[in-house]
């Protein structure tokens, strides 16, 4: 059994809080569309932005989210804490740095596979 905190105390903002956070998670949601087509924009990262916001919006979609195990242990901690925990920080610093790193290298070998095709 989860730690989890069950939908009722979860409590919902105000209808205008819920009116902000449905825009922000639709606009969170064309991000990630637009970073699922484009290959150098993260479409991921926005997609679970999206989620998080529409679980502020009703509780019927936060309770489905709270079924998901990667997403019950963020929303769990935010709802307890209002903060990430450590190893949800770092966990995003090693794949950003990780992504960044994979970036560098593919930029590079494209960058002298060019070089060749010139000569």
């Amino acid at each position: 059994m989860h730690d989890f905190p069950d939908h009722r105390s979860h409590r919902l903002p105000p209808p205008a809080g819920r009116l902000a956070w449905a825009m922000l998670g639709a606009f969170a949601t064309l991000l990630a569309l637009i970073g699922f087509v484009l290959p150098l924009f993260p479409g991921p990262p926005f997609a679970i932005l999206a989620a998080l916001c529409f679980a502020n919006v009703s509780s019927r979609i936060h309770d489905r989210l709270a079924r998901i195990p990667f997403m019950r242990g963020a929303m769990g901690h935010w709802q307890r804490a209002r903060c990430r925990g450590w190893t949800v920080q770092l966990a995003a610093a090693g794949w950003l740095t990780l992504l960044g790193l994979l970036e560098t290298v593919h930029m590079g070998v494209d960058f002298v596979a060019r070089r060749i095709r010139r000569r």
